[in-house]
């Protein structure tokens, strides 16, 4: 009996999953079953910067990978989702490109802790990468090309963790925080 209504459970959840996300045609995707208590949490895909916002703000998602280059106009990519705490966002050698007018931000993450930004090339925005009031985030394997002002700009943040990250023609990289590790 405790089977039938597990599975009965399960199929209730996805019917549910698939209406919630049903109303918009590009909405992120869940790629492995979410469990209740499943403290690792669900990996998510997203191809766009709207859909890795909504992934990166879902309490679902604790894994988000971009799954192609994007590009976008004239304002921010990732705008500090609500959500964004204790996340991976892993762009998975992917672009996140900006039109280089304006003062925008290819990632901007304001009173956020715990997250890991990994392997993300961002390019062709005022700034690159912002953490502001943010703590314990690691920002590991960037490649930050190209940003007009700051490639990454990190204020009155700490523990912030920045390994591995190569920086090409961006004006300056700027870190003004407290226990910062900076790492080839």
């Amino acid at each position: 009996m405790a089977n039938k209504s597990t599975k009965l459970l399960f199929f209730v959840c996805v019917l549910i999953t698939l209406f919630l996300f049903s109303w918009t045609a590009n909405a992120f995707l869940i790629i492995q079953p979410c469990y209740i208590g499943d403290e690792a949490g669900c990996t998510c895909e997203c191809d766009s910067c709207e859909d890795c916002t909504n992934a990166l703000n879902s309490t679902s998602c604790k894994n988000i990978k971009l799954q192609k280059n994007i590009s976008i106009s004239s304002e921010t990519c990732i705008n500090n989702p609500e959500n964004f705490n204790n996340k991976t966002f892993d762009c998975q050698g992917h672009t996140i490109e900006g039109n280089g007018s304006g003062s925008d931000y290819g990632i901007y993450l304001n009173g956020k802790s715990g997250n890991m930004i990994k392997n993300c090339v961002v390019t062709h925005f005022t700034y690159g990468i912002y953490l502001d009031n943010t703590s314990f985030c690691n920002l590991t394997n960037n490649k930050i090309i190209k940003n007009i002002f700051k490639g990454i700009a990190v204020n009155s943040s700490n523990n912030i963790i920045i390994k591995n990250n190569e920086f090409y023609e961006n004006m300056l990289v700027l870190v003004y925080s407290n226990y910062t590790t900076i790492q080839d």
